[in-house]
């Protein structure tokens, strides 16, 4: 086996699934996996980004404030700023 990485993943809303009629190369039984993957990437990378950014309705922007970390696949939220209910991030409101 061989380590599957790619450093520009490319999210696709459908995948490609091996069929009974289908010869059992690896090409074709990897491609779903590969897909699924490059998917979780290019939403990791998508993720990593949102997180440093919120929008500020009071001044119509976005602004960089959000402390919020992502390591290892686990959204971590700083004391006090939010937190997690029922599946949902609810954050803090600071007046």
């Amino acid at each position: 086996m061989k380590e599957y990485k790619n450093t520009s993943p490319v999210f696709a809303d459908a995948i490609q699934i091996v069929e009974t009629t289908d010869p059992a190369h690896a090409d074709n039984i990897n491609m779903a996996p590969t897909q699924l993957l490059q998917n979780t990437l290019s939403n990791r990378g998508l993720i990593e980004k949102m997180l440093a950014y919120s929008y500020d309705s009071d001044r119509g922007r976005v602004v960089n404030l959000l402390p919020f970390n992502f390591d290892n696949g686990k959204l971590t939220v700083p004391e006090g700023m939010g937190s997690f209910e029922d599946g949902s991030l609810v954050l803090e409101v600071a007046i």
